[in-house]
């Protein structure tokens, strides 16, 4: 999972703007949550970053927008915030946050993906990652 930006997000899409649909939702949620992040990653791991917006800042709805998939389970979604702030503190915790597969070929590695089918192993030793156990 890594924090990409609008025109990364439309390149790999390989259009020049939204559709009129996603573009109408993206700008009446930014007319009320004017700040926002855009995540490309696996499901699973989008599930897990909600899973923390939801611990770290105590809300029971986390605002988003998922867009079309790019591969197998993977997509980009659109996190919106209603201060800097929490934006900014967001962006910085995705690059460490990992999830482990459980009935997986590798049930003992936490994983991020960098990209659709290019992951980065949690190191062991760094006691600032964020593990999240999964479903495979």
């Amino acid at each position: 999972m890594r924090v990409q930006s609008f025109s990364e997000m439309l390149l790999e899409y390989g259009i020049s703007k939204l559709d009129f649909d996603e573009e109408l939702s993206r700008q009446e949620m930014l007319a009320i949550l004017p700040f926002s992040i855009i995540i490309e990653g696996g499901h699973m791991e989008l599930e897990n970053f909600e899973k923390w917006l939801s611990m770290t800042f105590s809300q029971d709805a986390v605002n988003y927008l998922f867009y079309s998939k790019t591969g197998y389970d993977f997509c980009f979604a659109e996190y919106f915030f209603d201060d800097e702030k929490s934006m900014i503190k967001s962006t910085q915790v995705i690059p460490r946050i990992y999830t482990q597969y459980p009935h997986s070929l590798t049930p003992d590695k936490a994983l991020r993906s960098i990209g659709y089918d290019n992951e980065e192993t949690a190191d062991p030793k760094d006691k600032t990652a964020i593990i999240f156990t999964g479903q495979a």
